[in-house]
């Protein structure tokens, strides 16, 4: 029997496709679950790639409808199933209980009628906790997808205390409170990673609930509160947290609650090389999402007789006493870290420049950070200073961050060149600071002279956060006069015959020659009465060339004395030409 069981699973595991309504019929007339199950006991005779096939094909002959119909059925079965040392049966039962919670979603039932959804979800609790993450991953997918379904009564019942004690969901409500509780650190984070879980799949009641909770921020709290006993847990959750919150939308209501318990534990944390890069990328996450969540996101200027907002926002003087505190404790944390001192890893300076880049996406970001001269000055001092930095990591670190300060990314997102843009006070405090930067030491040099130096270098990193940098600063009339008055790297840049190769490098001389174009056509906008408008002339003196350039593309184009039927010339060899 057991031989004949072999040769049937093996022939029905070889064929292409999914298994049909007959195939498991007629399985399981020959082959009862009693006998199926056996032959996964200890002293069976089945060496264990053997024991895989078996499972592998139970599992595609229960995803039939008539496999499904016996799911009730087999409950027995699949509870010792869980219980088994093979981890393929393991999964298998998960995946099946999943299924039974996966027949009350499917009938738009948002609450859990039966018995047996109790009894499967409850079991799915169970697989959570397995050792193996195979398994437990199985669980927190149905666990998840079926919370998102079930109404606010239901999801409240399971995961906050309830006065009647005798609720039918309790045990499931017991199930939340054992993992809150447990002494296994990886136990505490696959409950928050089922939580997060639940608050990614767009469901307004059950992330309602889950935010309500507060259980992700006394789950975060846990780990980073033993977090010198176990600080890979800790750095998990941290990381987990971060990404699973990276969205506005999904962290809306929780940001401050969260900033609030990392700042308390960040001299622990910035103390621990392990921890330290995941404390500052949460920090700065959490930090742009409190600030979204108090002024939403800030809309674009409108070019006009001023590009910058004439009202900035009052940051330090609208935000509570306790968030200026924990604001503090981030940005003192990061100004340690590039301070003047040298003291710090490559690494470290690197996580904290990747810091401030998340942080500025946002224009409120932008403005708190350039509300900071030290730590300003630290970023960009790195970006177009310092002459001898010591690492190339941290010069193209730094030059990312300056372009996510100036507004890259919000003229990425928004399409326009105005978004890009701060208030008056904060664009008077970038201005002076890259010329600053620029001229430190013994260098004297203008930053438009660091810009060409940098794309002369031969290395690609650099050549593209340069780029990078350049094209967010170049959507301001002051730095975009500031290119054009250097006649090399004009040259450079409106000349693809003789600058970039390669599909990468040639889009980036492209955006910026873009950037340069948009604020040339700005100027003629601005009104006499304008500070910016002292840089018309020098901005109108390159009006051809740069229109020229933009119309012939990333790779430039022949496009005089040629018909308008005619295609236009590659000037810069691709595959295709």
């Amino acid at each position: 029997m057991e031989l004949e069981l072999l040769e049937t699973c093996e022939s029905l595991h070889i064929l292409p496709g999914n298994l049909n309504n007959g195939q498991a019929l007629r399985f399981f007339e020959k082959f009862s679950l009693d006998f199926l199950f056996s032959v996964f006991a200890e002293n069976s005779t089945f060496a264990e790639d053997k024991k895989q096939i078996i499972v592998t094909t139970l599992s595609a002959l229960l995803r039939t409808p008539h496999g499904q119909s016996m799911l009730l059925a087999s409950f027995p079965y699949l509870d010792s199933a869980l219980q088994a040392p093979l981890k393929s049966l393991r999964r298998l039962a998960a995946e099946q209980f999943g299924r039974v919670l996966g027949e009350c979603m499917a009938t738009s039932s948002s609450t859990a009628q039966s018995d047996g959804q109790i009894h499967a979800a409850l079991q799915l609790f169970q697989a959570l906790q397995d050792m193996d993450t195979g398994v437990s991953q199985e669980a927190e997918s149905w666990l998840a997808a079926w919370l998102s379904t079930c109404d606010t009564d239901t999801v409240k019942e399971i995961l906050l205390p309830q006065a009647d004690a005798a609720g039918r969901l309790r045990p499931l409500h017991k199930a939340v409170t054992h993992l809150m509780a447990s002494e296994d650190s990886k136990q505490r984070v696959r409950l928050l990673s089922l939580l997060l879980s639940v608050l990614q799949r767009d469901s307004p009641q059950s992330s309602c609930v889950v935010r309500e909770s507060g259980l992700i921020v006394q789950l975060l709290s846990s780990e980073l509160s033993s977090a010198a006993r176990d600080p890979l847990s800790a750095l998990s959750a941290l990381n987990m947290v971060s990404v699973g919150l990276s969205h506005q939308s999904v962290s809306a209501g929780l940001s401050s609650q969260l900033f609030s318990v990392l700042a308390a534990s960040f001299p622990v944390l910035l103390e621990d090389s392990v921890l330290r890069p995941g404390a500052l990328r949460a920090g700065a996450l959490f930090l742009k999402g409190v600030l979204e969540e108090e002024w939403g996101v800030v809309p674009m200027c409108v070019d006009g007789s001023s590009d910058s907002s004439s009202s900035g926002l009052p940051l330090s003087a609208s935000l509570p006493i306790t968030f200026l505190a924990d604001k503090q404790a981030f940005t003192h944390g990061l100004r340690h870290i590039l301070d003047d001192t040298g003291s710090e890893s490559v690494e470290d300076e690197v996580s904290a420049l990747d810091a401030v880049c998340d942080l500025a996406e946002t224009r409120s970001g932008s403005e708190l950070l350039l509300g900071d001269h030290a730590l300003l000055s630290a970023v960009i001092e790195r970006a177009l200073g310092r002459p001898k930095t010591s690492s190339q990591e941290v010069r193209v670190a730094s030059l990312h961050a300056l372009a996510s300060l100036a507004g890259l990314p919000r003229a990425h997102q928004w399409q326009e060149r105005s978004a890009a843009l701060l208030s008056e006070g904060a664009e008077n405090i970038l201005r002076s600071e890259v010329y600053q930067a620029a001229a430190a030491g013994n260098s004297q040099r203008s930053p438009a002279e660091i810009i060409h130096t940098y794309l002369k270098q031969p290395f690609h990193d650099l050549k593209g956060a340069t780029y990078h940098a350049a094209s967010a600063l170049a959507v301001r009339h002051w730095f975009a006069a500031e290119l054009c008055r250097n006649a090399e790297l004009m040259e450079r840049l409106l000349n693809p015959c003789g600058s970039e190769s390669g599909q990468l490098a040639c889009s980036w001389r492209f955006s910026l020659l873009t950037s340069l174009w948009t604020t040339v056509q700005a100027s003629f906008k601005l009104e006499a009465s304008s500070p910016d408008s002292v840089h018309r002339p020098t901005l109108l003196n390159v009006y051809k060339e740069l229109q020229f350039a933009v119309q012939g593309g990333p790779y430039g184009l022949q496009l005089d004395n040629r018909s308008s039927k005619e295609d236009p010339i590659p000037l810069v060899a691709t595959q295709q030409s």
